[in-house]
């Protein structure tokens, strides 16, 4: 690299003209005198001849150093300071250079009013002026994805178009892929190889530590081939950190409520997380609770220790049915994109559930739903607030009529014989109610298989084979959850506080789960005979419970998990579509819609107010729902409104589920936040010798150490070598004076 010298006292350069001192004083001492010649004065001369090459030798030596010694001393006053280029000065023979800017969201880290995508935006058009006319100059923008947004050859024109294009690269939220951002580098240097030309590549990032490097500062394997790829085919890859060493930043990493439905007027509680990303403690952090726009709720977290995580829970009440946002937002740091977190709610109206008892000679709690019912509707709290999203009302099996079920969002049987008149089911599932049945000891499986169960009829390939356990109800088994991917499943694998495998189960109906039939839980038997059964249909939901809902076959329904496994159940059957309305950035947005929901035209308003127009498409053969919504443009966080047009009114029970005004929330992946730095040390240490050579390394990597890299003093070594040269003259006199004696 070259170096441009300034001097930042050049006042202090006047001081070089003491070095002409040594020199008159050398000629001076040269002055001829008057010549007297005599015999003796002959000798001499002729003896002195024979040495004057060795004298004059010595005294040249000598003024060099003094004069070298002041030099060094005029040059340290005015303190000269070398900057470094990014790249060699311009040659005669022409190059490629691939310049890569990180567009992570972590470049948008706030140091001295700016970010530090600011500063790589600066240094990288810094290095377009040192480029020849002629050069080749390829621009990536590396985040996610990395991607070639300039490919010329250097003229006044292109250079112009670069830096409007550097000035306009905006990040993405999301991390980047350091293996596709080497991949593509190399990709860019092979065509640069191919007319000829030798490949640099230079990186602008804050060098996330996460990025380069696998848990463990280990090396990541797919990297490693990759910088030893570039080093074989002799591109050299220079990384500029414009990371900080220790950056403080915190990210709201958790949002969601207790419980999978919600509904109107029964409250949740809002659960968050708050992650401090910094080696250092936060103290008074404020988070504040937004709901559909409106701060509504407000706590202030005492401690995040550093490197820990942080709970956070509100309550709330939604006082409306319909889809609703939440948002947790923290105090502004120095980065603010993951201050907040976002969630789509669709609340809706009290669920009506009819409770149908198969054991009507019982009573008491040895009715089949004497638990049920219990756990669907606890009293109200102490402000007087349902505890329930659930309306309940309980008929025996001999009631269980089309008229019983009008207005029921749900229906759940519980140890009935046969289902006779399991037309009424039929016509509730059709409509697109759900079906939870528990079975027990009265049972008549050929009855099931026969009128609820057959395939044909819109059912699915799911046969009941009969009573299994201990009869002598002692030796139980466990449950054990399965579609860990299942909205249920995933309620008790991610909690603590509450479990699937803490009752005993002590008898059971063995069913034959084929095709249409996914299986949630399974037993804890060497067979592992299925445990909850949902049945795939063209509309509603079907789970079949193959035990029973009070404590005849088992200790479940007295057990406190009862309460969330039966709450859990009907509201992943009756939730309408609350997993699908939040994702990650990246992910698409897909609704099924059926026909009688249908809507001309989609409208999609993305956070920042851009406006897509679309429609709904055909889901084609054998797709759930008739139409299907598909929507890919999610690569910013935030809260994205969906306004369907429709041209007539439709069902109130479908308008519910697919409301004209709906919306869905995109939140950061996480991790981002982390930002660590990778040195230059370690990447040596994971990659070896096919380490990218890191520019600014050192203590901390601020702006003004990123100066002090490139720009670097010399005043030190000059007064070391004015040192040198001092003692050099002084040994020197005193060796030649003694030869002269």
């Amino acid at each position: 690299m070259m170096l441009a010298l300034t001097f930042l006292s050049p006042g202090s350069l006047f001081l070089l003209g003491a070095a002409a001192v040594p020199i008159i004083i050398h000629f001076l001492a040269r002055r001829r005198w008057r010549v007297v010649r005599w015999a003796a004065m002959e000798f001499l001369l002729r003896a002195m001849r024979r040495q004057r090459r060795r004298l004059r030798f010595e005294n040249l030596l000598l003024l060099a150093l003094r004069v070298g010694a002041i030099v060094c001393l005029a040059l340290a006053a005015g303190r000269p300071v070398g900057e470094q280029d990014l790249l060699p000065a311009a040659a005669a023979q022409r190059r490629g250079v691939i310049v890569a800017l990180d567009a992570s969201y972590s470049m948008l880290y706030q140091e001295a009013g700016r970010s530090v995508l600011d500063r790589g935006r600066e240094l990288a058009k810094d290095l377009l002026a040192k480029l020849g006319s002629g050069d080749r100059l390829v621009i990536l923008r590396a985040g996610e994805f990395t991607d070639p947004v300039f490919d010329d050859r250097v003229t006044d024109d292109a250079r112009l178009r670069a830096r409007e294009i550097i000035d306009m690269l905006a990040p993405a939220h999301a991390a980047m892929d350091v293996y596709a951002l080497l991949r593509e580098i190399a990709r860019s240097a092979a065509e640069i190889a191919g007319e000829g030309l030798s490949a640099r590549a230079v990186v602008f990032t804050d060098l996330q530590a996460k990025d380069w490097l696998r848990p463990g500062r280990k090396s990541d394997p797919k990297i490693g081939e990759s910088l030893q790829a570039l080093a074989r085919a002799g591109t050299a890859l220079e990384v500029f950190d414009l990371g900080s060493l220790n950056r403080l930043n915190l990210e709201v990493c958790d949002l969601r409520i207790d419980r999978t439905l919600a509904a109107a007027d029964v409250p949740v509680i809002v659960q968050g997380a708050v992650r401090n990303y910094s080696a250092e403690d936060a103290a008074g952090i404020a988070v504040d609770l937004i709901a559909d726009g409106r701060q509504v709720q407000g706590r202030t977290l005492a401690s995040v220790p550093a490197g820990e995580t942080r709970a956070v829970a509100f309550r709330h009440t939604f006082r409306d049915a319909g889809v609703h946002s939440l948002a947790l937002v923290l105090t502004t740091d120095a980065l603010a994109t993951d201050n907040s977190r976002y969630l789509a709610v669709n609340v809706r109206k009290v669920v009506n559930v009819l409770l149908v008892d198969g054991a009507e000679a019982a009573e008491g709690r040895d009715r089949a739903t004497f638990y049920l019912e219990a756990a669907l509707s606890p009293l109200g709290d102490s402000l007087g607030e349902a505890l329930s999203p659930f309306r309940v009302e309980t008929v025996p099996l001999s009631r269980l009529t089309a008229a019983a079920l009008e207005g029921k969002d749900a229906a759940v049987v519980a140890d009935a014989d046969r289902l006779a008149m399991a037309g009424p089911l039929k016509e509730l599932l059709a409509r697109g109610g759900a079906v939870l049945v528990f079975l027990g000891p009265n049972v008549d499986a050929d009855a099931y298989n026969r009128d609820l169960l057959a395939a044909g009829d819109g059912g699915a390939a799911l046969r009941l084979l009969g009573p299994a356990g201990d009869p002598g109800l002692r030796l139980g088994v466990k449950l054990r959850p399965k579609a860990l991917d299942h909205p249920f499943v995933q309620f008790f694998v991610d909690r603590d506080d509450v479990r699937l495998d803490g009752a005993d189960v002590w008898r059971y109906v063995r069913v034959e789960a084929g095709e249409g039939a996914r299986v949630l839980a399974v037993y804890s038997n060497p067979d592992a005979s299925p445990a909850i059964v949902e049945l795939s249909r063209p509309q509603g939901s079907f789970v079949l419970v193959t035990t029973t809902a009070d404590a005849a076959w088992t200790n479940l329904p007295k057990w406190p998990d009862f309460v969330p496994l039966v709450h859990e159940l009907l509201a992943s059957m009756t939730a309408p579509g609350g997993a699908d309305r939040n994702l990650l950035v990246g992910w698409p947005f897909a609704r099924a819609y059926p026909a009688a929901a249908y809507a001309g035209e989609v409208r999609i308003r993305a956070p920042q107010g851009g406006i897509t127009v679309t429609s709904l498409r055909n889901a084609g053969e054998g797709a759930q729902g008739d139409f299907r919504l598909a929507y890919d443009k999610t690569d910013e966080a935030g809260l994205y409104e969906v306004t369907l047009l429709r041209q007539s009114t439709i069902d109130p029970l479908l308008r519910e589920r697919y409301p004209e005004k709906d919306l869905f929330a995109v939140n950061l992946a996480g991790g981002e936040g982390d930002l660590t730095p990778a040195g230059e040390a370690e990447l040596r240490a994971a990659y070896g010798d096919a380490a990218p050579r890191v520019i600014a390394p050192g203590e901390g990597r601020a702006d003004a150490q990123v100066a002090r890299n490139r720009q670097r003093e010399f005043w030190r070594p000059l007064l070391w070598a004015m040192a040198l040269l001092f003692a050099a003259e002084a040994f020197c006199a005193t060796l030649f004076g003694r030869r002269q004696r």
